[in-house]
């Protein structure tokens, strides 16, 4: 009896979906654009944009309404989005325009060192 129980409780748990601790992720904003250009990111992660260069920035992603996102981030300041599965992919500065960038939901590049 014990053995099938054991035996269904390992059936079970190889049928869940495994979970990926969500990461902390940082892209550095310069008078030019963002670093890392595409960020390699999944639901759950936090986003940390630092701005470096001296003026306010606006940033804005997503193509449709449902994976729209706005965020302020004040000069030389720290702000962070929270990732979803709808969280639009390409941003930039609305207010000032800089070289876009993107998160990337699929799997960094073989040989990327991770942070």
């Amino acid at each position: 009896m014990l053995r099938k129980f054991i035996f269904a409780l390992v059936g079970i748990a190889a049928t869940l979906p495994s979970t990926v601790a969500a990461k902390d992720q940082l892209v550095i904003i310069t008078d030019f654009g963002f670093f890392p250009q595409v960020s390699y990111v999944q639901p759950g992660d936090t986003v940390y944009f630092e701005n470096t260069s001296e003026i306010s920035l606006d940033l804005g992603g997503g193509q449709n309404a449902s994976e729209l996102w706005t965020l302020s981030v004040p000069a030389n300041t720290t702000a962070s989005l929270h990732v979803t599965g709808v969280t639009g992919l390409i941003y930039n500065s609305t207010n000032v325009p800089l070289i876009p960038a993107e998160f990337s939901f699929a799997e960094p590049p073989a040989g990327a060192q991770a942070d």
